[in-house]
Order: structure tokens, then sequence, then C-alpha cells
């Protein structure tokens, strides 16, 4: 249910969430994600005013980002918080950041020393 926890568990080097209510931070994750080594992620929430707005009872694209507005909640500030008190939240921000080497690099390492070589 949760997909960045999942990616997190497989392995990825940086993983962050935000909305489209946070059109700044998500470009500066967007540009971190490009530059850095290994697999990144970053999951967007969207507003969707036709079919889960009308579910919900948002009335429309507008209302949506202020909902998600009111309801995100900064991953450095959810682990202060219960389980009880996090529900409903959403948590965005950069949930994963850590360097790690690529796969193609381990691959190389491994063929070389398959081969006789030092690596």
């Amino acid at each position: 249910e949760d997909i960045s926890a999942m990616v997190i568990a497989a392995g990825a080097s940086f993983v962050a969430r935000w909305t489209t209510a946070h059109p700044r931070e998500l470009t500066r994750s967007i540009k971190k994600a490009i530059q850095r080594k290994g697999f990144s992620f970053i999951e967007v929430l969207s507003q969707c005013p036709v079919q889960f707005g009308r579910k919900a009872g948002l009335s429309g694209a507008v209302q949506m980002i202020e909902d998600y507005k009111k309801r995100s909640l900064l991953a450095r500030d959810a682990g202060k918080l219960s389980p009880e008190e996090r529900k409903g939240r959403i948590v965005v921000g950069e949930l994963v950041e850590m360097d790690k080497p690529e796969m193609f690099e381990e691959v190389q390492k491994m063929k070389a020393r398959a081969e006789g070589g030092v690596s």
C-alpha cells in the first residue's frame, strides 16, 4: 500500500514523497534524484477532483490542494508523533538519502574479480 516503503525496502538510495501542493520542494528533490548515484524514486501525489475528490467530499482541485497542505506532515516531524497522531496525515519529504554504489559499478567489480583482476 505504501509504495515508498516498498522502494525503500528494495534498497533505493534516494526516496522522496511530495504532493502537488509542494512544487518547490518537489523540484529540489527531482534535481537531487537526478544527480544522485543509485536508484532514486519520487512519489508525487496529485489531486483528482473527478474521482477521488467526489468520494472524499472535496469539491475541486483547489480544495484538494488545500487539503494536501493541511494534512501534509514533514518526514522529519513524523517520528515525533504516535501512529494515532499520524493517522490521516500524508508524510512528505525526503525519506531516504544515502550514498550507494550503482548496480553497474558492482557488476563491473564482480566481473573483474571473476576474471582474476583486482577491484
